[in-house]
């Protein structure tokens, strides 16, 4: 094989090289496996050594990456976590014709990528320094909460959607769809999404 060249796997597709190789894959590996300890146990079960291990790397690698340990660590995925359900919230938005598209649209972006950053949010609050929990929080408002609440004063100004509280329904619904993402899997239901916008908008007569 020549210098340089990845080896690929049986489906044509290049490999990613090992996360203790020293690869540039290495961070976003140690990044994906927090993410997974955090999504289930939170930041007071998670310790830098169940990390390393899931991640396949040394202590002295992790600490390589993130020297200022366990709350950097943190504060990288929650960055990373919020840009990247801020992205897909504001592509599903955008495809969206209406408001309550757009809400539908939102809704099935949360649960098909569960695992978001509401979790992280909660957790900065309690175990983060103040400083870094409010940049966290920051961002959840500016790529989460903002548009969900931009789209319903919208509906509002367009004559979609009744006159309401938008800041708190933008909270309510958020909160809502996060809870479902956990639980899901309890409740099999193909179009969950829109149910879950239909109990919204129109209570717990809709269909």
């Amino acid at each position: 094989m020549a210098s340089g060249t990845r080896s690929k796997n049986p489906l044509g597709r290049p490999r990613r090289p090992a996360a203790g190789d020293g690869g540039t894959d290495t961070r976003a590996t140690i990044l994906d496996r927090a993410e997974e300890l955090l999504a289930g146990r939170g930041y007071a079960g998670m310790s830098m050594d169940d990390v390393a291990r899931a991640a396949g790397v040394t202590k002295g690698t992790l600490y390589h990456h993130f020297p200022e340990g366990k709350d950097a660590l943190i504060v990288a995925v929650g960055d990373r976590s919020l840009r990247r359900h801020g992205e897909g919230l504001a592509a599903a938005i955008s495809s969206a014709g209406d408001a309550r598209a757009g809400l539908e649209a939102v809704a099935r972006w949360v649960l098909t990528n569960s695992g978001g950053p509401e979790r992280l949010l909660r957790d900065s609050g309690r175990f983060l320094p103040p400083e870094q929990a409010e940049n966290m929080r920051r961002g959840f408002m500016t790529r989460m909460y903002g548009p969900v609440r931009e789209l319903l004063e919208g509906g509002v100004a367009q004559g979609e959607l009744p006159p309401h509280d938008a800041e708190f329904v933008a909270w309510a619904f958020l909160g809502l769809l996060a809870e479902f993402a956990e639980l899901q899997h309890l409740l099999a239901r193909p179009r969950l999404a829109e149910q879950i916008v239909s109990l919204m908008l129109n209570g717990i007569g809709a269909e």
